[in-house]
């Protein structure tokens, strides 16, 4: 079963696996780089809904029920939901869930939220605490706009430095079964705080955290940069940018 390794790391030796995945988005993240990747692309924000929040809580349907398709699930066959968002009390996860009726635990971890939920569902996968378990994740422009700063019809000029949260939602179903990709271990971030004051600079907020949190797994592990084909972080900006060199170098 999983152990502790050093402080924060947990070790997997059960072999979980990501046995399905989806991502469902907006037209500003299909219309970018990795546009091809996406399992849904909306035609707008709205998807024809009355307010941004119930568009996300149906980001966070579409990206469930693909990702059950994919790996030929029916929701019967979830243990487990960790799902979470950036609204007050998940709401866009508590009501894009509900009618699941599956066992629902509500996180929130701002833009570590994907992070945390798969952690989760993977710990659990390697307790054998049930067969599938999923981790969803989403998150929208305009409701986090309203939540953390100002609404878009109040018309505030945003700074040309301003990180842009992405609009859409990712759902990874985890599982003991023997089918690559695997989670092999999980480190665990601490709260870091840089002092950063800028509501629009939440990737030099987020910076040190993840400078952090990457730096121990790699001394937990055993491992460098060199052992990974690709590390990915979040938008972290020019000082983020700076510190993963600095890690990385």
């Amino acid at each position: 079963m999983a152990k502790l390794i050093s402080e924060g790391t947990i070790e997997l030796d059960r072999g979980v696996s990501v046995y399905s995945c989806a991502a469902a988005v907006g037209k500003m993240e299909s219309d970018g780089p990795l546009g091809n990747c996406f399992d849904y692309a909306a035609e707008g924000a709205e998807l024809g809904l009355t307010t941004w929040e119930k568009a996300e809580s149906t980001f966070q349907q579409y990206a469930f029920d693909i990702a059950l398709r994919k790996g030929k699930l029916i929701k019967e066959d979830i243990s487990f939901i960790f799902a979470g968002d950036l609204l007050n009390q998940c709401t866009g996860s508590a009501y894009g869930l509900r009618d699941t009726d599956i066992s629902f635990i509500g996180l929130y971890g701002a833009c570590s939220t994907m992070a945390e939920s798969l952690a989760m569902a993977s710990l659990f996968a390697d307790m054998r605490l049930g067969e599938y378990f999923a981790a969803v994740t989403s998150s929208h422009f305009c409701s986090a706009e309203r939540q953390f700063r100002f609404p878009i019809n109040y018309g505030g000029v945003r700074p040309p430095t301003a990180q842009w949260t992405a609009t859409g939602a990712g759902c990874c179903i985890t599982s003991a079964a023997e089918k690559p990709p695997y989670v092999k271990s999980v480190t665990i971030g601490k709260i870091t705080d840089m002092g950063i004051k800028d509501a629009n600079n939440m990737g030099a907020a987020m910076a040190g955290a993840a400078y952090d949190t990457i730096n121990r797994h790699l001394l937990a592990t055993g491992t460098s940069p060199a052992d990974y084909d690709v590390i990915y972080t979040g938008d972290l900006g020019q000082v983020g940018s700076e510190l993963m060199c600095e890690l990385f170098r």
